[in-house]
């Protein structure tokens, strides 16, 4: 009896000591990864939009109808404008699109905007870390 009281007290030493060490180990990691979650929860945005338009301009001699994508990039000083022009939806926003992920810039979401000045459009917003 004495000698199974033994062998069962070394062996849960050993399974205590093993669980330590691997506790211990796991620590360090479980910190570094609450700080990046704080990082990210401290992290600043900046945001901007794209929304393309069709234009129709009266010119001499008739009229010109074009695309734009414009940019909207959106600052707590206000927003600066940006446009791309073409002959085609497609190519106006696929310029723009690649413009923006060439920056950095992040497609966040896509919103239908009716206003006076589009009528309706769909919108798309875009965010990356200052």
């Amino acid at each position: 009896m004495k000698q199974s009281t033994h062998v069962c007290r070394v062996a849960l030493a050993s399974v205590v000591l093993l669980t330590g060490g691997v506790m211990s180990d796991l620590l360090p990691a479980r910190a570094a990864a609450q700080q990046a979650t704080t990082r990210a929860d401290q992290r600043k945005w900046e945001y901007c939009s794209i929304t393309p338009t069709l234009v129709y301009k009266e010119e001499l001699g008739g009229h010109r109808t074009y695309y734009v994508a414009r940019i909207s990039y959106h600052r707590p000083a206000g927003t600066q404008q940006e446009t791309i022009e073409s002959n085609s939806s497609d190519e106006a926003m696929s310029k723009a699109l690649a413009k923006l992920g060439e920056d950095g810039w992040e497609m966040t979401g896509v919103a239908a905007f009716s206003s006076d000045t589009n009528g309706g459009a769909t919108v798309l917003y875009f965010k990356r870390a200052r």
